[in-house]
């Protein structure tokens, strides 16, 4: 019986800065029908996040890393942590997803340009998470951007 798993895998590249970069498209092309997210791990490298289905924990761990392998090419891993959803859901530690906001979401709030939003995601001024070919990004960021914007009087 298949059971349904996610993983994170953590790769030795560093995370992508610009919004039009070929990797992450191949990537998240390569990596279509497992639910694919790129985004910067805690330490500023690449992660991806994929959701799979396997009879057990070893298979979806050899499946992830084959796809991964096919998909980065001859990028290292650096990690890999693999759960059932069912465990992932309880795990007490997880986050609620905090609220996300498009890029032009994000200019609207600021009041600058898509383009300018998309130039502080680059330059690593705005956190944003790469969602299949759509940048994600916490509204607490851009709060966060909002409240040092000097005052305007």
């Amino acid at each position: 019986m298949s059971t349904s798993y996610n993983a994170r895998v953590d790769l030795d590249r560093p995370a992508p800065r610009g919004h039009d970069d070929p990797w992450v498209d191949q990537v998240i092309a390569e990596l279509d029908g497992y639910g694919p997210a790129v985004s910067r791990s805690w330490d500023g490298r690449t992660s991806i996040d994929l959701t799979l289905p396997a009879t057990d924990v070893r298979q979806a761990v050899t499946t992830t890393l084959a796809l991964v392998a096919h998909a980065a090419g001859a990028v290292a891993v650096t990690g890999l942590e693999v759960l059932t959803t069912e465990a992932l859901d309880r795990r007490p530690a997880t986050k609620p997803m905090p609220d996300l906001l498009s890029v032009t979401e994000a200019a609207e709030q600021l009041g600058v340009s898509r383009q300018a939003v998309l130039q502080r995601i680059e330059a690593g001024k705005l956190a944003a998470a790469r969602v299949g070919t759509t940048w994600a990004i916490p509204a607490d960021a851009v709060a966060v951007l909002q409240a040092e914007r000097p005052d305007p009087r």
